[in-house]
């Protein structure tokens, strides 16, 4: 599926109000290798403060002393990820297989056993982790956050100090930093298309409120059927963020936010293909590039509880956010530092999954009834008729998983510097539900 994407053209149409500039396709390229992944933001990002894994108000990159890697909004665009997940595979040591599609990817940090999932990855939205079990059964950190014109940088810290000022993650902890307003009022649009006709809008603005106090807002729109067409509208959704700054006179700063992301996906599941040794084929008339187990004769369905499930709702997330950063200096010398989020919604996932790989109808009827049974009948979910013993059928169920999750998360510090010297002291607090 990964060589298909590469190898799709992808068009971009850029539109913006008057005060906007015209980007490049954010969605041109693949991910560059992992290798790669230091010249991408090496030189443009040695000055940049970074937050995650640091016990203050942040450190320089280049004054770091740990494995970590911050990614501007431009080394993000260019890096052109396809998901959240896909991202990180511009992180050294971290793999991301995203095949299921955009949510539920399987992420990999060398030197961690995992047989899949993302169980040593989490992710942070402004310095406090955003929801902080790494992994659920049917839900990864990746699939809550998405990736717009509205993120200024991506910062991630693997092991080290990530185990000490994260959420005792040793893994690899991913800060994703928003985009915040100037005195100058500006902002940006932008249109894209893909030729699986995916069509996706992202905008932001932001200006100043007053002297001290600025604001951001933007956010995306997005929907298609996939590279994976169904025949039916699978992917749709989008994320609006806002923001609002105040500075205290050169002692600190206070940041509140608010997120709101209503978004779905097909959830990609294995397929028939023929395998002859290392060599793979497509099977039947089964396009293996391009082909979707879902289709309009089973997109809706009623299930063994009696509750009708529609595999376009996919796999995805209903959430909002509110959070702060509060930044302030009480006297010379001692500084308060307080993170605080509080984040609620669902995360379901609503899937085709195959139990069996192809076989003839009359084998299938010996597979599930025994030795000595046959077809009794067998009739087209389109409503064709009914089909000969030999057609080749698979079983497949609608796996139906409903999360309702919540997540409170308070980071709070206290920072005395005195000499060359800075003693930190605070508290962490993390309560969530599922």
């Amino acid at each position: 599926m990964h060589t298909f994407r590469s190898s799709a053209s992808r068009l971009l149409l850029a539109g913006a109000a008057p005060f906007a500039l015209l980007a490049g396709s954010a969605m041109a390229q693949t991910a560059p290798a992992a290798q790669d992944a230091p010249n991408v933001a090496a030189d443009e990002n040695q000055a940049d403060i970074v937050v995650v894994g640091t016990a203050g108000a942040g450190t320089r990159r280049q004054d770091a002393a740990f494995a970590v890697t911050s990614l501007s909004s431009d080394a993000i665009a260019r890096a052109a990820p396809n998901s959240t997940a896909d991202l990180l595979r511009t992180i050294p040591g971290v793999s991301a297989e995203s095949s299921g599609g955009q949510n539920g990817a399987n992420i990999f940090v060398r030197g961690y056993p995992s047989g899949g999932d993302a169980q040593f990855v989490t992710f942070q939205l402004g310095g406090v982790p955003f929801f902080p079990p790494s992994t659920l059964s049917f839900l990864e950190n990746s699939q809550l956050i998405r990736l717009d014109e509205t993120v200024d940088r991506v910062e991630a810290v693997r092991g080290g100090t990530g185990s000490l000022f994260s959420n005792g993650q040793p893994g690899l902890t991913v800060n994703v930093q928003q985009r915040e307003g100037g005195q100058t009022l500006k902002g940006f649009a932008k249109l894209s298309y893909t030729d699986y006709d995916e069509i996706r809008g992202d905008a932001w603005i932001s200006g100043p409120i007053s002297e001290d106090t600025t604001f951001m807002v933007g956010g995306y729109y997005a929907q298609g059927n996939g590279i994976r067409d169904p025949q039916f509208r699978a992917e749709k959704g989008g994320q609006i963020t806002a923001n609002i700054r105040h500075d205290f006179d050169g002692r600190g700063s206070l940041l509140i936010y608010g997120r709101y992301l209503n978004d779905h996906g097909q959830w990609l599941l294995p397929i028939p293909v023929n395998q002859d040794g290392s060599k793979i084929s497509q099977y039947a008339n089964f396009d293996h590039g391009t082909g979707a187990l879902a289709g309009r004769d089973v997109r809706v369905t009623t299930n063994n509880a009696g509750r009708t499930v529609d595999l376009a709702d996919g796999r995805g997330a209903k959430l909002g956010n509110l959070g702060l950063s509060f930044d302030y200096e009480l006297v010379d010398g001692l500084s308060i530092r307080e993170r605080a989020s509080y984040m609620w919604g669902t995360a379901n996932t609503i899937g085709l999954v195959p139990t069996d790989a192809p076989m003839s109808a009359a084998a299938m009827a010996t597979t599930l009834g025994g030795a000595g049974s046959t077809v009794g009948s067998l009739t087209y979910a389109s409503g064709g008729g009914a089909a000969a013993a030999g057609t080749q059928v698979m079983r497949a169920g609608i796996w139906d998983v409903r999360k309702r999750i919540d997540a409170f998360v308070n980071d709070m510090a206290l920072e005395f510097k005195t000499g060359g010297n800075t003693l930190t002291g605070g508290f962490y607090l993390a309560n969530y539900t599922t």
